[in-house]
């Protein structure tokens, strides 16, 4: 998507692209990370080559956002198995801009036996 972008002389776009493709980059490998350490298998599917011509700027990032509800979606479903098995799961992802996507889920009060 950054090098259609970059293509159509939309720098400004395209560098934004390039930080959030980075930015989920980043979030896969701590994916991994934690599957590897958890010792589960890590299996990779194979992954298409993004669309890389547009109508408009406009329904390029409405694809986007679409796309990154479907994978808000995915998360909160994985953190639902995780919860229904047992594992901590501490976070709960909202749809919202990527800095600010998951955020803590407030802890149960615990009530004082006495």
């Amino acid at each position: 998507m950054s090098i259609g972008l970059r293509e159509k002389d939309l720098a400004g776009f395209s560098t934004y692209m390039l930080e959030k493709s980075n930015e989920e980059r980043t979030h896969a490998s701590r994916m991994i990370a934690y599957l590897v350490d958890s010792d589960e298998e890590v299996e990779l599917p194979t992954v298409e080559a993004p669309e890389r011509q547009w109508p408009s700027v406009q329904q390029l990032f409405d694809a986007v956002y679409e796309l990154e509800k479907g994978v808000t979606a995915s998360i909160n479903r994985l953190y639902g198995i995780a919860e229904q098995q047992g594992h901590a799961a501490p976070r709960r992802c909202s749809t919202g801009s990527l800095p600010s996507r998951c955020r803590r889920r407030p802890r149960p009060a615990s009530s004082a036996s006495g």
